[in-house]
């Protein structure tokens, strides 16, 4: 039986509020799935935030890809490399 590479790489999640508030916290990335897990939890209760602009994932490598969530989560489009 062959040992699997794990795809988990940790990652800075951002979410950008009001168009100058920004939020980071750590997570982890499955680069195979795109699935977003161990998002750090922020209290955020004393911002006065509003309009949700963007939310993404930065990898260790520079590599940074959007977030949408679903019923599952969170999770990156993941585009394959050529």
């Amino acid at each position: 039986m062959g040992t699997k590479k794990t795809q988990n790489k940790i990652a800075t999640f951002r979410s950008v509020w009001d168009g100058d508030v920004v939020i980071e916290s750590s997570c982890r990335v499955n680069l195979s799935t795109g699935r977003v897990i161990d998002i750090e939890t922020v209290d955020v209760d004393d911002l006065d935030l509003e309009v949700l602009e963007l939310q993404e994932v930065e990898l260790a490598d520079g590599r940074r890809f959007e977030v949408a969530e679903d019923d599952d989560g969170y999770a990156i489009n993941i585009i394959k490399e050529k």
